[in-house]
């Protein structure tokens, strides 16, 4: 009897046991939708007052193991209402978030830092990574097409992969108009690399590689274009043409994911011009000979092959010849997460497209990551690195002797293929009808490529003083190798011996490039009551270099793509190297008035190793303000109608240190195998050395509007943007040549 009450006894315990341990853990699961009930992944779910959390899945589903006592969970993510639940003992919880109702508290990334957009007193828009995700496109310029006011894209041809003009508020100077990027703190110039240019003789229209196409779009967050100088002028001296600031992606502490994303597309023209087939040539040729005969003024033969047009056909359509369906397709695997300290990014990406002109394409590989790192609670650091391999082939599309040109007013009469090859002109009658260059054949035998190998990415450590005063140190590092050759084969017809293409050329030209930047900036940041401040100085110094080896050779042996196979004869060797360095002083103060008055002032003094000595700093001052009229007590009473006004009004320089090429204040001298002072050198240039930085002076008045709880958004910017002369006078200094043979 004893030991049945003492087994009862015991199974008592063991349920209170389990009971207990039953009531001390549990499982909460549920989904996460908008109010358009679409799954939002990534929302982050945690356990209000404790480190308990987890992230929703890719298909809004969440998981979290909660403690007993549990009262609310807590979900928040990017562009939604952070809402707080009632667990109340329930296992099941769905949740609606609801989208915030305006993006002030938006974080905008400006120069050596990142500010909330109600802080913000300088014209700066910005493109989230929503807006450009899955665009088929080889390039950062592109993506930006048609997204940001004050922004004029054009593509220059069309070339897959090829050069993109971007104007920032329009044309600023005769020296460039390319904006500066800065990808994740890395300054890149944006101008179009002419490498290729005429390669081959022939007129312009051989655009080559983009430089921002080594970066692959699918990693980028967020696009943010500073347009006015008292945005820019942070930058100082490389921001005369405007300034994008590129964020990219990077890891996030919690659940680890793994996305792959493809797309595939065919581009197509669209619009083809509406030309004569052979059957209307023949008959506009038959009008003619009436016309001219009774003019007195000649005579024509009537053709006796077109004496009936309607059984001529179509003939040969050029267009359709050199135009075909351009194939897009573009792969994305990326791995990303984190866990106690460490966060991590990392993506390999495919790009190819082929050109809706035959003989044109663009491919590339790119490979990203970052690692960021809290090493000490007082101490992060960081390093990010982009490495691609791009690979253009580049066909001749503008110009009159291009391939578009030449196929649009080539004859119908004439075919692309003859007996013995490509066709040229084709007689009839007694008449030669066609061009004498073959554009299919052009674009097919002619071989440009530029191969672009690319290195860059960033280095950093933050040193936390206090809460609210953070050093840090940055080395951006750009290294780029470039490969171009273009190459041209002698072709013959070979039953009539006619030339198709010559004669035979080879031309290569390596380059490579370095640029490293050091950084390093204190930055002050704190709330006082109703005021806040944020301040910032700093110090940079940057170097470059970049050299470059060309050389020709013609009448290949062969037709060897070798410059061991050409004729010794009108051969070319040269090279160049052009060093620039800089160095920079900046600081930057933004202060904030009960969320209501703001002011921002900068300064930034710019050292430059293209002016001489007495020119070479130049002062780049900035000042803007801010009146958030929203906020005022007598604005209350239309909130329903005007829900957010603010009025901004700036003034800043900014500067252009290209004024004309590298270390034009000194005459230079190009070496050279024959000149007019003698074997070895000819002057390149007369030296100035009164030359002085190039500034532009921006005056800006904007409002920002925002209607019937943001329905309708409205911005308006009025600005008077004025760029400065240089000096220049008309002494001359004595200039010295040196002569030195070339190989």
């Amino acid at each position: 009897m004893n030991k049945k009450r003492i087994l009862f006894i015991c199974i008592l315990m063991l349920c209170s046991v389990f009971a207990t341990f039953a009531q001390e853990q549990r499982t909460v699961t549920g989904k996460v939708t908008d109010e358009l009930g679409e799954a939002l992944p990534g929302v982050t779910i945690r356990v209000k007052g404790s480190q308990v959390g987890t992230n929703s899945n890719t298909k809004g589903d969440y998981s979290i193991k909660v403690a007993s006592g549990t009262k609310t969970l807590i979900f928040s993510s990017v562009g939604f209402k952070t809402t707080e639940v009632a667990v109340n003992n329930r296992v099941t919880i769905n949740v609606i978030l609801s989208a915030t109702t305006n993006d002030l508290n938006e974080v905008v990334v400006i120069g050596y830092g990142k500010a909330k957009r109600s802080e913000i007193t300088t014209s700066i828009s910005s493109i989230s990574e929503k807006e450009i995700k899955n665009l088929p496109v080889a390039g950062i310029d592109q993506a930006m097409q048609g997204k940001v006011a004050g922004v004029t894209i054009s593509s220059n041809g069309g070339q897959p992969g090829g050069g993109i003009s971007v104007r920032v508020r329009g044309i600023t100077s005769v020296n460039g108009n390319e904006p500066l990027y800065v990808i994740d703190g890395v300054p890149m110039q944006g101008s179009r690399n002419s490498i290729a240019q005429d390669q081959l003789g022939g007129q312009a229209g051989q655009s080559s590689q983009s430089p921002l196409a080594a970066l692959n779009p699918n990693d980028i967050v967020s696009i943010d274009v500073l347009k006015d100088a008292s945005a820019q002028a942070i930058y100082g001296s490389r921001a005369a043409n405007g300034v994008v600031v590129i964020t990219t992606k990077s890891g996030k502490i919690g659940e680890s994911k793994i996305s792959y994303e493809v797309y595939y597309g065919v581009q197509t023209v669209p619009k083809k011009l509406s030309l004569l087939n052979l059957s209307q040539f023949a008959a506009y040729q038959n009008s003619l000979a009436p016309e001219i005969n009774s003019s007195g003024i000649g005579y024509l033969t009537p053709i006796e092959e077109f004496a009936d047009p309607s059984v001529l056909g179509a003939g040969t359509n050029w267009q359709d010849a050199v135009f075909r369906k351009g194939i897009i397709k573009n792969h994305q695997l990326a791995f990303s997460g984190g866990q106690n300290k460490t966060s991590y990014y990392f993506s390999v990406n495919y790009f190819g497209q082929e050109g809706t002109v035959i003989g044109s394409d663009f491919e590339r590989f790119a490979l990203r990551t970052s690692i960021d790192h809290q090493v000490k609670s007082w101490f992060k650091a960081g390093i990010s690195l982009n490495a691609s391999r791009a690979n253009q082939r580049i066909t001749l599309t503008d110009g009159s002797s291009s391939v578009i040109g030449i196929s649009v007013y080539n004859s119908p009469a004439t075919p692309v293929i003859s007996a013995g090859g490509y066709a040229t002109q084709t007689n009839v009658g007694g008449s030669a009808f066609g061009n004498p260059i073959n554009p299919v054949a052009l674009a097919e035998l002619r071989d440009v490529r530029s191969l672009q190998t690319k290195l860059f990415g960033s280095l950093y450590g933050d040193i936390s003083l206090t809460k609210w005063l953070t050093l840090r140190n940055e080395l951006n590092y750009d290294f780029t190798v470039s490969q171009n050759t273009a190459f041209q084969p002698y072709v013959t017809n070979t039953t009539t011996g006619e030339t198709i293409l010559g004669p035979s050329k080879l031309q290569k030209e390596n380059a490579a490039s370095l640029y490293w930047g050091l950084k390093t900036f204190l930055t002050f940041d704190k709330s006082f009551g109703k005021h806040y401040l944020n301040v910032l100085v700093g110090h940079e110094a940057a170097s470059s270099t970049y050299e470059t080896v060309k050389a020709t050779r013609n009448n290949l042996t062969l037709n060897l793509q070798s410059l061991a196979a050409g004729s010794g004869t009108n051969q070319v060797g040269e090279g160049a190297s052009y060093p620039w360095a800089m160095e920079s002083f900046f600081g930057r103060a933004n202060y904030l008035f009960n969320n209501k008055y703001s002011v921002t002032a900068s300064l930034r003094r710019d050292g430059s190793s293209s002016f001489g000595p007495q020119n070479k700093w130049g002062y780049f001052p900035a000042v803007s303000a801010g009146w958030t009229v929203s906020n005022e007590p007598f604005m209350k009473n239309i909130n329903d109608v005007v829900g957010y006004m603010k009025v901004r009004a700036g003034y800043g320089s900014v500067g252009n240190s290209s004024t004309g090429g590298n270390n034009v204040y000194a005459t230079n001298i190009n070496l050279v195998a024959i000149s007019p002072l003698g074997n070895g050198s000819q002057i390149q240039n007369v030296g100035n050395p009164t030359l002085q930085w190039e500034s532009v002076i921006t005056k800006n008045l904007g409002v920002d509007l925002s209607f019937f709880n943001k329905k309708v958004d409205l911005t308006v910017d009025v600005y008077n943007k004025e760029t400065s002369k240089m000096l220049l006078k008309s002494k001359l200094p004595v200039f010295a040549g040196l002569a030195t043979n070339n190989w």
